[in-house]
């Protein structure tokens, strides 16, 4: 003999059934509300790496600032010989000094790895100009070659303001605001 379950068992237990499942769902989709979502996980991750890159930002400025006051002091010289000194003893170590601290640098992302990369690609191709002019110039050369280390002066300072455009932008992608300190 086939049982025979009352309609309003039936009733109620789907009613159940269906409580028990929308709460399951609501309390799970409560946990999804809670939880940072992937965007602000990389935003987070990002945010931490753009920390780490700033707080070494100033020490590396000082290296570029004594790179470029040890050139200032070697273009004062008027005999050649002592300028071509200071460039191979001074100006050169000071730029080594500079790039070694760029490559030192914390780029713990893709995106600042490849912005840091156009400072530094930058810097690295001008330090070969000025191996390259420190060996070459003398008194007959001295104007030209000082003009094609200028231009290549001048293409980094284009490279650096790519790097500050892309760098600015990715900062503010990061919910970042990137303070430009004076020059």
């Amino acid at each position: 003999m086939p049982l025979s379950v009352p309609q309003s068992l039936v009733a109620s237990c789907t009613l159940a059934v269906l409580a028990a499942t929308f709460a399951s769902l609501s309390m799970s989709g409560c946990d999804l509300v809670n939880k940072p979502s992937e965007l602000e996980r990389e935003i987070a991750t990002e945010q931490a790496a753009i920390k780490a890159y700033s707080a070494k930002v100033a020490d590396v400025d000082v290296l570029q600032k004594k790179f470029v006051a040890a050139w200032k002091d070697a273009n004062e010289h008027k005999n050649i010989s002592h300028y071509r000194g200071d460039l191979k003893t001074r100006v050169m170590p000071a730029l080594d000094s500079y790039l070694a601290s760029l490559d030192a640098m914390p780029t713990e992302s893709a995106a600042l790895k490849e912005i840091h990369a156009i400072l530094r690609n930058a810097y690295s191709k001008v330090r070969d100009d000025f191996v390259a002019y420190a060996d070459a110039v003398n008194e007959d050369n001295v104007e030209a070659r000082y003009k094609q280390i200028l231009a290549a002066v001048d293409q980094v300072g284009k490279s650096r303001a790519d790097y500050l455009e892309r760098l600015t932008a990715y900062y503010a992608k990061n919910r970042v605001d990137l303070v430009r300190r004076p020059q």
